[in-house]
Parts: structure tokens; C-alpha cells; sequence
């Protein structure tokens, strides 16, 4: 991750995601999992793809990652690189928040505020919103 960020060594994108590729393809790590399935998302380093990138956020979300979660909520959600799922989305959104993803509980808080996948609960969507 270092040569992607260029720290202690010159910044190589393409080099950085490689490597974060493979720590997450052959080593299962969580975090690379993540930054690898940004990386798919984004284009960035690599073509742009989706369907990899989910792959690499559910090996992320089994080991209880909660911006894998996260992520890979949001692509449920919303039906990239996958069906379209809410209800699984709304589960591991509730989950990452529990984990500590704030990004999550603030996800969840607009949800339930709009009614977005979730039946609309004003009081609900404040409680998570002030967390």
C-alpha cells in the first residue's frame, strides 16, 4: 500500500494496487479487500470493475470488516456489481454500524429518515443520526 500512497517510496498507483490486489486475492486481508474493491470501484490503478470489487468486499464483510460491510451494503443497495438486495443491505448496514462504522449508522440514520429500503421512522433516523 505504500507505493499507492507513496510512503518511504515513490508513488506507483498501478504498483500500489497491484499489490493491494493480491495481499487481498491470496491473503484473504480484510483491508486490502477493501481498498482493492475501492480501487475496482473507483477505476483507479485498474479498469473499472464492479463485479470483482463486490467479490472482494463479501471476503472483507465474512471477516466482520466494518467498511467492507459498509461498502458492499451500498452496492447491495444500490445494484452495483450485484442484484439489487435491500434487505441484505439494510442487515450488514445495521451490523457495520454495530461494529463501529459510522459512515454505517449515518447511512441507516438517511434511510430511515427518507424511507429509503426501510419503512420511514423520523424517530428512529434522529436517534441514529445524533450517535
Amino acid at each position: 500500500m505504500a507505493c499507492l500512497r507513496g510512503v518511504g517510496r515513490t508513488k506507483d498507483v498501478v504498483r500500489g494496487v497491484d499489490e493491494i490486489l493480491q495481499a487481498a486475492v491470496e491473503g484473504g486481508h480484510a483491508q486490502a479487500c477493501v481498498e482493492g474493491a475501492l480501487c475496482l470501484l473507483s477505476g483507479t490503478g485498474v479498469d473499472k470493475d464492479p463485479v470483482r470489487a463486490v467479490a472482494l468486499l463479501r471476503t472483507g464483510a465474512q471477516q466482520k470488516n466494518p467498511g467492507a460491510m459498509y461498502r458492499l451494503a451500498l452496492c447491495l443497495r444500490d445494484g452495483i456489481g450485484c442484484l439489487k438486495d435491500t434487505d441484505e443491505a439494510v442487515r450488514l448496514l445495521h451490523l457495520a454500524s454495530s461494529e463501529g462504522s459510522i459512515d454505517a449508522t449515518f447511512a441507516l440514520g438517511t434511510m430511515y429518515k427518507k424511507g429509503n429500503a426501510v419503512d420511514k421512522d423520523p424517530d428512529r433516523a434522529i436517534r441514529l443520526l445524533r450517535e
